[in-house]
């Protein structure tokens, strides 16, 4: 392997050791606090990169320019966030946010995601504002080799047409465990950065695809559902929320990324702002890996979604942050999380209200 492409195996140079300045120490820390993870540190499209364990298990962002922006807690990014910035020269970072919570000049997203793409890239990125720079950070992984190497096709750019593609929301998985026991052949494993909840659509035919809203939509109560602009065909990928049915032109694919922390959209008689605070019943109850959080503020307030378990103690924070009167609502990715009860805190500034759910796996 030779991540560096500077013609010496990573083994001889101990590559896990050779970082841009202001990334060796955070790298060095994060390993002796977290001595199994895999990481990967870099700013935004370029990067460098390390293989450990034979693991595909967490990564880091460090940020732009090669420095450590102050305001970073490098613990929460470790443990699987990791941020996404805004194409600005210098942004001012704060404070950490939480899965799918957007600022002007971050946005947070959480972990990484399997995609098994044969035959081709489909390459992609997120922003918060969906335009401007697109910026991606994967690398591909042959499943034979181990050999991992940067992609460098264009930004937003769908290569050959994709035969299958899926995503994996836990990505602690060994890479001989993705291959068929009989398959002998070698495939590219392409590792990204994703939204949890987006959804890749390709076309792989020479005529166009229609899906309608709801086949889109699928099972989602929520339809906080945005096209991903790229250099594919600018009238399908254009960034703009999608309210009815889609076409994929031939040949060509459609990223949809579904907000994680949404509003639902009201009408009718349901415009008006909700009469006083409350907290639906968690959907589905019970649940594997994932559940929605939906609940309703009468007025403007800082927000916290927390989970607790039996004994009242804090699992995680799912949101926190200041929003409108409306209707809202969150996802809990609980893969990280053992089987178990547990109790959902919507906590305002003058109101905490509570709902308990099972998880089972």
């Amino acid at each position: 392997i030779d991540i560096d492409n500077d013609g010496i195996a990573d083994s001889d140079e101990k590559i896990d050791q050779i970082w841009v300045q202001g990334t060796k120490s955070l790298l060095t820390n994060s390993k002796t606090i977290f001595p199994d993870l895999f990481f990967v540190i870099g700013n935004g499209g370029s990067y460098y990169q390390g293989i450990y364990n034979g693991y595909i298990q967490g990564m880091m962002n460090e940020g732009l320019n090669n420095a450590v922006k102050a305001g970073w807690d490098w613990h929460d990014i470790v443990r699987g966030y990791y941020l996404q910035h805004k194409n600005q020269p210098d942004p001012v970072l704060s404070m950490i946010q939480f899965n799918g919570v957007k600022t002007d000049y971050q946005c947070m997203r959480y972990g990484l995601s399997l995609a098994l793409i044969l035959g081709a890239y489909y390459q992609y990125t997120t922003e918060g504002t969906y335009q401007s720079t697109w910026w991606y950070d994967e690398y591909a992984v042959n499943s034979k080799t181990g050999s991992a190497e940067y992609s460098l096709e264009k930004k937003g750019y769908l290569g050959e047409p994709v035969n299958q593609a899926y995503s994996a929301k836990n990505p602690q998985i060994k890479l001989a465990d993705l291959l068929e026991a009989d398959d002998a052949s070698s495939k590219t494993i392409l590792w990204r950065r994703d939204f949890t909840y987006g959804t890749v659509f390709c076309n792989p035919t020479s005529q166009p695809v229609s899906l309608t809203y709801e086949e889109v939509k699928g099972s989602r109560s929520t339809d906080n559902i945005y096209r991903i602009k790229g250099t594919q065909d600018t009238s399908v990928n254009n960034g703009q929320k999608v309210t009815t049915g889609i076409t994929i032109p031939a040949e060509d694919g459609l990223i949809l990324l579904v907000d994680c922390v949404g509003t639902e959209v009201m009408d009718g008689t349901d415009s008006a702002f909700p009469a006083e605070y409350e907290l639906k019943n968690i959907f589905p109850n019970p649940f594997n890996s994932t559940t929605e959080i939906r609940y309703s503020l009468p007025e403007k307030t800082e927000v916290k979604i927390n989970v607790i378990n039996v004994r009242g103690e804090k699992i995680m924070t799912i949101f926190k942050g200041m929003q409108n009167a409306g209707r809202h609502s969150t996802i809990w990715d609980a893969s990280g999380v053992p089987s178990g009860v547990y109790v959902i805190l919507l906590v305002t500034e003058s109101r905490i209200l509570s709902k308990k759910c099972l998880l089972l796996k």
